[in-house]
């Protein structure tokens, strides 16, 4: 008996979803165009642009020569207030496969950045520790994606998978430091810069629900499979050149956004989105210039990277 109702359940629900077709699926009493919404939902095009307000939170640290100490130097970037704007399209065959594009760019206008340096184990033992600021810089982020669109009965809710490749960028300043321990002073001429990159492949789903005549829920989760560079220069330490962070990691992507169709096919909405990504332990490269020596290559621990975001944006929409 458990067997048969496990069959009627699976048949019942392989019949109420379907790949879709370029016909429309002739739902009775359903909206239609002379209810003043988009004729055709899912449409084969979908275009969203915006902006908004975004957030991000960002961390490092390193170890010392041969791991002594765990960590020697701790740099935290909060509460990177950035300005963003933004855009996606996707494409959707008779077939139902799908291309998805996105692209977006932000400038940073507030923000610090806290470094700490030690000299013993597990932080211990602080001998410097500095807050500088760090609103200046800009961020953006690219992504691409192929997947299929699963519809279902009357199209009421769509789904679509997907697996895609993605780089996102931080472009980030140290300027008007304040050094707090051992003693205060300001930093006269700091002008430092640190680039991250994160780039890798991902896999998610999107989905789209139209609860209402007019009014859609949409959103997506995607996991992240990474790889990270870091780029810096700290322009008062003439000793140490460029060096470079080299890590792999993982993380998460989840958006979740709402829009109300107020004119044939354009809408307006608003999306949420939350990122967290983060590196297991690579390695740092630098070169040393030792006044007598000369120039020494070293190799440091990289221990981690992490990396938070969340953003507000309004949307407009087009469908066709």
């Amino acid at each position: 008996m458990r067997k048969l109702m496990l069959f009627l359940s699976t048949l019942l629900l392989s019949q109420s979803l379907t790949a879709g077709s370029c016909s429309s699926c002739g739902c009775s009493g359903w909206p239609s165009a002379q209810d003043g919404c988009v004729t055709d939902w899912p449409s084969p095009w979908n275009i969203d642009f915006g902006g908004g307000y975004r957030n991000d939170k960002f961390k490092w640290s390193i170890a010392g020569i041969d791991q002594q100490p765990n960590v020697l130097s701790e740099l935290q970037w909060k509460d990177l207030r950035i300005a963003q704007v933004g855009g996606k399209g996707s494409w959707v065959s008779c077939r139902n496969y799908a291309l998805r594009f996105e692209a977006a760019y932000g400038q940073i206008y507030h923000g610090h950045v806290v470094d700490a340096d030690y000299f013993s184990d597990d932080r211990q033992d602080l001998f410097s520790l500095s807050r500088n600021n760090a609103g200046k810089g800009h961020v953006y982020d690219l992504s691409a994606a192929v997947g299929y669109r699963v519809t279902s009965t009357c199209a009421r809710f769509i789904a679509t998978a997907l697996a895609g490749y993605s780089q996102h960028a931080q472009y980030l300043h140290l300027y008007e430091g304040r050094q707090f321990f051992p003693s205060f002073f300001r930093i006269p001429g700091l002008h430092s810069t640190y680039t991250t990159q994160w780039y890798g492949p991902w896999a998610g789903v999107d989905f789209e629900a139209r609860v209402e005549r007019c009014a859609f829920i949409f959103g997506g989760f995607e996991w992240h499979m990474l790889a990270y560079r870091g780029h810096g220069r700290w322009n008062l330490r003439p000793d140490i050149g460029r060096f470079q962070h080299k890590a792999y990691g993982m993380g998460y992507v989840a958006t979740l956004g709402g829009k109300w169709e107020i004119w044939n096919n354009w809408a307006i909405g608003v999306v949420g989105n939350y990122r967290n990504f983060r590196t297991r332990h690579g390695h740092e490269n630098l070169i040393y210039h030792d006044p007598e020596i000369g120039p020494i290559p070293v190799r440091l621990r990289f221990n981690q990277a992490k990396w938070r975001v969340y953003s507000v944006s309004g949307t407009v929409s087009v469908r066709f």
